[in-house]
């Protein structure tokens, strides 16, 4: 600080080798705020690339992760196709030779180990499906008029229906409820569903037409909300309302022959003699 003729003090000149100087108020930057300046820049370049490998390690990560399950698959592909190219050349063997039965306890077996390899990829898949269900946050269903599932009767069916045609809360709550429900294919997926919503005896009195006094599936807001959960699988996601009318008339149709209904009418049909 200097001091004018009257005895004033005033501030240093400011001259235009000091860094911003018309910019901040005439405050003189030193040597030492510059190298302030400069270790903050770079730790925050440091963190910036510190994050940019995370990243990096994360997306090699996942990588591998795919990878690794591509070729677990590829194994169980490779491997039912052995177990299938075995089983049809020893079907080929006995057709022109016949079997001993040492040959015949093999065959056994390998049809045994075929068995075990299908029945590990299903598996598998349901496995996985159930993996991206997983992510459906389901909470609580609560049913109008105290329904409880599986609905047993044509008045409770009605009322379900009537309920999910007027409140759009309820149609999200019931759609995120039959979505868990999905299977590795459009049948699978198609009968879980329908059997978390009838019982068999409603099954039995219900057709897609409505044929006499059974219940229309065609014609229910149900039949929306069954056709968007089976969508929401990634296994069923292309599926046609053909192909799920198909799976829907053909569960309904085959009501009667569950839970013990085919051996009653066939016993029914043809009753054993009285001894």
């Amino acid at each position: 600080m200097g001091e004018n003729a009257g005895g004033e003090s005033h501030r240093s000149v400011i001259g235009p080798w000091t860094p911003l100087a018309s910019r901040v108020q005439h405050e003189v930057f030193s040597y030492e705020d510059f190298q302030r300046l400069q270790n903050e820049k770079q730790a925050v370049m440091e963190e910036n690339q510190a994050l940019r490998e995370e990243n990096q390690a994360l997306r090699e990560e996942n990588q591998a992760l795919r990878e690794s399950t591509a070729r677990a698959a590829s194994d169980d592909s490779g491997s039912l196709q052995e177990q299938v190219k075995q089983v049809g050349t020893m079907l080929k063997t006995f057709a022109r030779t016949g079997q001993s039965g040492a040959d015949q306890t093999l065959m056994l077996r390998r049809l045994g180990e075929f068995g075990d390899v299908v029945r590990s990829m299903d598996n598998k898949m349901d496995t996985m499906l159930q993996h991206f269900s997983a992510n459906v946050s389901v909470g609580e269903l609560s049913l109008p008029g105290d329904l409880l599932l599986p609905l047993d009767t044509q008045e409770d069916l009605a009322l379900l229906d009537n309920s999910l045609r007027q409140d759009k809360e309820l149609q999200e709550r019931f759609l995120r409820f039959l979505a868990i429900k999905c299977g590795r294919d459009l049948k699978t997926t198609v009968w879980r569903m329908l059997q978390s919503i009838f019982s068999n005896h409603l099954s039995i009195n219900t057709t897609w037409t409505g044929v006499g006094d059974k219940a229309c599936f065609r014609d229910m807001f149900l039949k929306t909300i069954v056709q968007r959960a089976i969508r929401k699988n990634p296994a069923t996601q292309d599926a046609t309302d053909e192909a799920i009318q198909v799976n829907v008339t053909r569960y309904l149709k085959g009501a009667s022959d569950r839970e013990g209904g085919k051996r009653r009418r066939t016993a029914e049909r043809d009753p054993q003699p009285t001894p």
